[in-house]
């Protein structure tokens, strides 16, 4: 009887063990997700820069009309998941939310989250399309 009584407290206290991490550990979890998209955003970020710098060489300092044309003429062999448009000093996807834009400014240095059409915005600063998502 008291091996019942004692595994019946061991099951319990297990379970309101794992239910207090879901509760007080979600924000981590959260915020963890959000780190690792930003991550991705800035690897690919990278990947696409540096596309459009080996095509400015070869095409005497043109910009490429879209990522896709980076595909086509072997620069990249796909275009990153996600929404991409690029000019002189920007790489930008849409789509990212306030977390995952706010994560990667962290990555280098901003404590903010800087809108594209800032005009304070310095080039290749990071920046997303709409904070308030």
């Amino acid at each position: 009887m008291f091996s019942l009584i004692i595994t019946i407290i061991a099951i319990a206290l297990v379970a309101s063990l794992a239910l207090a991490s879901v509760y007080y550990g979600g924000d981590a979890f959260t915020e963890g997700n959000a780190g690792a998209a930003a991550a991705q955003y800035m690897n690919e970020a990278t990947q696409i820069a540096g596309a459009v710098e080996l095509y400015r060489v070869d095409h005497t300092g043109q910009y490429p009309e879209s990522p896709q044309v980076l595909v086509d003429t072997n620069y990249l062999k796909s275009v990153p998941a996600g929404e991409w448009t690029f000019g002189a000093d920007t790489i930008v996807r849409t789509g990212l939310t306030y977390a995952q834009c706010l994560a990667a400014n962290e990555a280098v240095g901003i404590t903010e989250v800087l809108e594209c059409d800032d005009v304070n915005l310095q080039p290749g600063t990071p920046c997303c399309e709409d904070p308030n998502i």
